[in-house]
C-alpha cells in the first residue's frame, strides 16, 4: 500500500487489493511510529492492472500521523 495524497482526516491510496467501504481499517505510519483508524469511502479501478485507488477517512484528524512522510 502507498499513498498518493493526504490532508490531516483523509487520505488517498493505492492498494493491491480492493477494500470494501463497508468497513473500517487501521493505518500505520513506520516513519511516525502511529497508527489511525479510518473508514474506506471508496474504492476504484487503478491506473494501472492490478491497482486499487482507495479514498479513507480518519475517524479523528491527526496531523501528526503524516509527518515525515509522503507526498504533501
Amino acid at each position: 500500500m502507498r499513498t498518493i495524497h493526504f490532508g490531516d482526516h483523509w487520505a488517498l491510496l493505492v492498494t493491491p487489493e480492493p477494500l470494501d467501504p463497508r468497513f473500517g481499517i487501521v493505518l500505520s505510519n513506520p516513519s511516525t511510529d502511529r497508527h489511525a483508524s479510518a473508514r474506506v469511502l471508496r474504492c476504484a479501478t487503478g491506473e494501472a492492472p492490478g491497482e486499487f485507488e482507495v479514498a479513507v477517512e480518519l475517524l479523528e484528524p491527526s496531523p501528526e500521523f503524516w509527518d515525515g512522510d509522503g507526498p504533501g
